[in-house]
């Protein structure tokens, strides 16, 4: 989500913070959010422990903004995946 990205940008110090929590919910590589079901990743708090250690020593960034053209083209991209099933950057009349 944008806005969580843009948390993320304007003050990475304080994001590491956050995950810093989020870290205390994982039992191996399953992710235990109260609240939320569970998520099985391959990496585990391995990942989280990195990105904290990056995030802490990371500047801020400038805020991004969201593209409605760009969000349209995303959602007739997933409809038109979605009647196949597939999984691709190609759509189903070889655009890309």
């Amino acid at each position: 989500d944008l806005r969580e990205l843009n948390e993320l940008r304007a003050d990475p110090p304080g994001y590491a913070r956050k995950l810093e929590q989020r870290r205390r919910h994982f039992r191996g590589n399953t992710l235990y959010l109260p609240g939320k079901v569970p998520l099985r990743t391959i990496e585990g708090p391995t990942a989280v422990e990195e990105a904290i250690r990056v995030l802490r020593k990371t500047q801020p960034l400038p805020e991004l903004t969201g593209s409605e053209a760009l969000r349209d083209a995303a959602r007739r991209h997933a409809a038109d995946l979605g009647k196949s099933g597939s999984l691709s950057h190609q759509g189903s009349d070889g655009s890309t």
